[in-house]
């Protein structure tokens, strides 16, 4: 990498941390201090609006993927900014259409008011979000994923200004917080449409193009496009199961605990999007032996997460004691964090740089289907939100162990004892918190965590010694 890549790089991943850190502090102040004020119930139906908006990005339908993969790695003079113009000004359309010919129907057919508000709300996030998620694949596929970082920032932070007001006035309705959250997005979305405005405004593409265009760029990205909803849904199936059958209280506990183990996670996302066109840019080999010692050494800190489990249960505790239920969940659900962060950083990232996005779509769709019987018989058979919680864990884990050895395939490489270690871990964290109390679970997890890094003390001693080498040059 040449050192003015290399200097992009940088810059590309501290304005990332920068955006995930402000959106870590959103999460803080949404997740802990809203439930704070509103009550069980009316945060619930905050809980419903997050969960079902995320999945509005499947109707792009593939395209702001398939630009992200065909032109990942180019420099940003080498786009054709006429005809990615035309891409979006094509997605914006039939987005449009589908609101309008699906929220009427929506809206009659639900009877509750409070559900007709979260889906008009979901209606209008659906248009902002895709515009702001388009362009900044675009500048992702450019490597200039500051753009897309800084307008997570806007988001984040008009949002956390907005809240700020409303805890201030000490509002307790659901319904501002959900539209304030909308307004914020908005401000996101229009900081992107004035900087593609060369795109957006550039004409000279012809309709027959535009659509062949939009063609190419839908077959390409939709396997990853599905593949993403069928990664969302191993999670999400359950909670929509949940949703059916049991009351919007129950919903908001098990949603709340689900959105305390994505804190860790938000920071990995990030790294993940600077490395997907750094890893385009580099020599096939060099990304092998990245990948083999991202692999082994990532887990030191994935699996210390589940160490910091007991102070963080016990301030929670103090601060949200009406929702005791969702820490009860969480100390089963902590485990995702090491999973589903080796799948954000390293697999799911690799995976999009060998161009296997059939292999991805198929590993999401074999955890899926997995995840739905499992979920399904949890729920509808044992009917106990215990055994879903299981399900959703191993399902997880059964998703980033096929991507592990996908990989490991396509590279020729052996499976690391690394992924057996995680296994163990995770399996003892579980089942000391199902047995004992929370101090004696944390006590023999911390003691098997221990044996971990004797086990593999010289790759940790190695990592060390980088460190202090580092921090010397500083």
């Amino acid at each position: 990498m040449s050192e003015s890549k290399a200097s992009r790089f940088a810059k590309n991943v501290a304005v990332a941390f920068a955006a995930q850190t402000i959106s870590l502090v959103a999460s803080v102040l949404t997740s802990l201090l809203i439930p704070k004020l509103l009550g069980v119930e009316q945060f619930s139906y905050w809980q419903l609006f997050m969960f079902y908006s995320g999945y509005v990005g499947f109707f792009h339908f593939g395209m702001s993927d398939g630009i992200y993969l065909r032109y990942g790695g180019k420099e940003l003079d080498e786009l054709d900014k006429p005809l990615i113009g035309s891409q979006y000004r094509l997605m914006l359309l039939w987005q449009t259409v589908i609101c309008a010919v699906l929220l009427p129907v929506v809206v009659l057919t639900t009877a509750s008011p409070e559900r007709r508000l979260v889906w008009i709300c979901i209606a209008v996030y659906l248009l902002l979000a895709n515009t702001c998620w388009f362009w900044g694949y675009v500048y992702q596929a450019a490597n200039r994923t500051r753009v897309y970082s800084l307008s997570t920032i806007i988001s984040k932070v008009a949002f956390i200004l907005c809240i700020a007001f409303l805890l201030f006035t000490r509002q307790r309705r659901f319904e501002i917080y959900i539209v304030l959250f909308v307004v914020s997005q908005l401000a996101a979305s229009l900081y992107c449409l004035i900087k593609s405005r060369s795109f957006i405004f550039a004409g000279g593409v012809s309709p027959g193009r535009s659509l062949r265009e939009a063609w190419i760029n839908i077959r390409v990205g939709i396997n990853l496009t599905v593949s993403n909803i069928a990664s969302s849904l191993i999670l999400g199936i359950g909670r929509i199961f949940v949703d059916m059958t049991q009351t919007i209280t129950e919903f908001g506990l098990l949603s709340f605990a689900i959105s305390l183990t994505n804190f860790f996670l938000q920071f990995i996302s990030q790294v993940s999007m600077v490395m997907f066109p750094a890893l385009r840019q580099i020599e096939p080999d060099k990304a092998k032996q990245l990948f083999v010692s991202l692999r082994k050494n990532s887990s030191f800190l994935l699996c210390f997460v589940m160490v910091l489990f007991i102070p963080m249960r016990k301030l929670l505790g103090m601060w949200l004691p009406q929702y005791e239920v969702s820490l009860g969940y969480m100390s089963w659900l902590l485990p995702v964090c090491v999973f589903d962060g080796k799948m954000q950083l390293l697999y799911s990232t690799y995976l999009k740089v060998l161009r296997k996005e059939r292999s991805l779509l198929a590993i999401n769709a074999v955890s899926l289907v997995t995840s739905t019987v499992l979920c399904a018989v949890s729920v509808f058979v044992v009917k106990s939100l215990n055994a879903l919680v299981l399900a959703m864990v191993f399902c997880v884990a059964l998703r980033s162990i096929l991507a592990n050895m996908a990989i490991s395939r396509n590279y020729r490489i052996s499976m690391d004892g690394v992924t057996a270690w995680e296994c163990v871990l995770s399996a003892v964290f579980i089942a000391a918190n199902m047995c004992f109390s929370l101090w004696k679970a944390g006590i023999i997890y911390f003691a098997v965590y221990c044996v971990y890094l004797v086990a593999n003390r010289r790759e940790l001693t190695e990592i060390l010694q980088k460190i202090s080498k580092y921090r010397g040059r500083l």
